[in-house]
């Protein structure tokens, strides 16, 4: 998919550059805010459907993760940049890795926490694993994109084969106001931010920590171990237990739906 605006690598003059438009193309970036935008007005009028989205911005964020793994291992240490004939630089260049940073942490909170309330498990069936699974991949995704822009932001941005807009134009980025992404502070500034990230998101989702499925396990066995004997012990409807969950979910965890 082609973006509007043609990047040219070789052009020295020009702020500009050869892209990677299958990754953050103009058309990517549509279907992304469009998605944005969808997710909002669901959950402003309360629409079906945002279970769907966020299902499939999971595996969204963990395609561009992976994608941008890729453009790290391309990157070669400054001291061994590989030169065309024309003596041209190659490797990724900072900012994209910044355009992937907006588009990986700008969906996570738009689309998959944003009204999406954690819901109590109440059994041990193959649904509930599911979510479980998605639930820990997303997680495992997110600090693992939040570990990488640490040493992106400490390290990687230096001496490791990321470049620097051509033509003498220097890599700028967005904190409200333009700031150069080699500036000591603001590389300190982003670096903290990711160190604070996921601790933030964990404490804003306490009710459903990482370790819901050891909880959700030691329950199940607690209510094997339970029979009921009499039919004041046998198990009350479904909407008795989803009315009481808040009281008696005892460690019994809560999982959101993506």
């Amino acid at each position: 998919m082609a973006s509007l605006t043609p990047f040219l690598r070789d052009a020295p003059n020009e702020c500009a550059f050869q892209g990677e438009p299958d990754i953050y193309g103009f058309g990517i970036r549509l279907g992304i805010y469009l998605q944005w935008t969808s997710v909002l007005i669901v959950r402003t009028f309360k629409l079906r459907g945002r279970a769907s989205l966020a299902k499939s911005y999971v595996i969204f964020i963990f395609a561009i993760f992976v994608a941008l793994l890729f453009m790290t291992a391309n990157a070669t240490p400054s001291t061994e940049i590989n030169k065309s004939s024309e003596d041209t630089p190659k490797g990724p260049y900072a900012v994209e890795v910044m355009i992937l940073a907006y588009i990986i942490f700008g969906g996570v909170y738009i689309v998959l926490l944003t009204g999406n309330d954690p819901m109590p498990i109440q059994r041990f069936d193959v649904d509930t694993v599911t979510r479980l699974c998605r639930q820990f991949v997303f997680w495992c995704v997110l600090t693992a994109a939040s570990v990488y822009y640490i040493w992106f932001w400490l390290d990687g941005i230096n001496d490791r084969g990321f470049l620097e807009t051509p033509g003498g134009c220097g890599t700028y980025g967005f904190l409200f106001a333009k700031v150069s992404l080699y500036n000591q502070s603001v590389k300190t500034f982003f670096a903290f931010l990711q160190t604070l990230y996921v601790p933030t998101l964990e404490l804003r989702e306490a009710k459903i920590p990482p370790y819901s499925a050891a909880m959700l396990i030691k329950r199940l066995h607690e209510d094997q171990s339970r029979a009921p004997t009499t039919e004041a012990d046998e198990p009350k409807p479904v909407r008795d237990c989803q009315a009481t969950s808040s009281s008696n979910n005892q460690g019994g965890g809560y999982i959101r739906d993506y």
